[in-house]
């Protein structure tokens, strides 16, 4: 008889080494990915899921830099194991005064236009390609703060770099031994995200941006496609630059940031009527360029990018975006 099912349906290593644990330790997170080099048979998978509640508990754990859970979530959901993700049953239970993480889940919050485009991206991307429903995994990088892996899959393996770092980081990837291909030559690494395509047969060199996924899967035309976003319930409704899914800028914008002053963070939003290379950067008032926060292709649409000014002085930057031809320039001014 074939004998399968779930093999494990609480992954608590998972949540308190991983998410709970050292923030960016590329290593433990690739322990847990190959699961202890344990994997259950061929007709079986294991559980990756967050306990009852533990979705309001990491949103309070990085509230500070609530784009930490971006890397987090990419990895949940694109890693080995079935992700599984719910919140119900204990709502109200120890819902007492200064406990609050078993109240009912607010979709009210800033993030939820931009942080729900992300996750709706990825889930699709799981959906859709196979690779991410077998027990393989291939490790192609653990340093430079990126955690890069191949899910092979033949002639539509999906190669996944994920940026736990909040600068852009440049890597050198070589899935050329990892990937399973039917024909001899260039392997196409088409970036389902950006919609961009190029092929090589060996190493390549990508730009993860801020706390960003990457995802490539080796076909010249996989297909890929997201939808509007869905309707929140209990009548909340999404914010923010990315919440208008769907619509097509008619202009090159950048926007005023947000807030601005600033103490450390601060949101960057633009709109791009057609795709291209784009690049964002900040400079000092003596025109020394102190960050570049967005180095790559990007899809029309509108875009928001967080500033981190960790270690700059107090006074008045300058950010500057270049696409399609297209300049533009505004103001940021960090009060300590």
């Amino acid at each position: 008889p074939v004998v399968g099912g779930i093999d494990a349906g609480y992954d608590w290593n998972f949540y308190f080494n991983g998410i709970r644990g050292t923030y960016g330790v590329l290593s433990t997170y690739d322990a847990l990915a190959h699961n202890g080099d344990f994997y259950p048979g061929p007709n079986a998978r294991f559980f990756r899921f967050l306990e009852n509640h533990d979705e309001p508990r990491i949103a309070k754990l990085f509230a500070g830099t609530p784009d930490r859970i971006l890397p987090l979530t990419g990895f949940l959901l694109t890693t080995t194991g079935v992700p599984m993700v719910y919140h119900g049953q204990e709502v109200g239970f120890g819902n007492v005064s200064g406990d609050e993480r078993r109240a009912p889940v607010s979709w009210e919050t800033p993030e939820n236009g931009r942080f729900g485009r992300y996750y709706q991206r990825l889930i699709h991307a799981r959906r859709q390609f196979a690779a991410f429903g077998t027990q393989e995994l291939v490790t192609l990088n653990t340093t430079n703060s990126v955690y890069a892996y191949v899910r092979p899959y033949e002639d539509a393996n999906a190669v996944v770099a994920i940026n736990f770092f909040g600068t852009p980081r440049t890597i050198t990837l070589d899935p050329s031994q990892a990937v399973r291909m039917s024909h001899d030559g260039p392997v196409p690494y088409y970036d389902i995200f950006a919609d961009t395509m190029a092929a090589t047969t060996g190493a390549f060199t990508a730009t993860i941006p801020p706390y960003e996924t990457v995802v490539y899967i080796t076909s010249e035309d996989p297909g890929f496609t997201v939808p509007d976003l869905p309707p929140l319930p209990f009548g909340a409704v999404y914010v923010g630059a990315e919440a208008e899914t769907g619509r097509v800028p008619d202009a090159f914008r950048l926007e005023p940031a947000y807030p601005n002053p600033f103490a450390r963070t601060t949101t960057i939003r633009y709109a791009l009527p057609e795709p291209g290379p784009v690049r964002l950067e900040v400079y000092d008032v003596l025109g020394r360029r102190v960050a570049t926060l967005v180095d790559q292709r990007q899809p029309a649409g509108t875009h928001a990018v967080r500033f981190d000014a960790a270690g700059l002085p107090s006074g008045t930057y300058l950010y500057r975006l270049q696409a399609g031809g297209r300049i533009a320039t505004r103001t940021l001014v960090l009060v300590r």
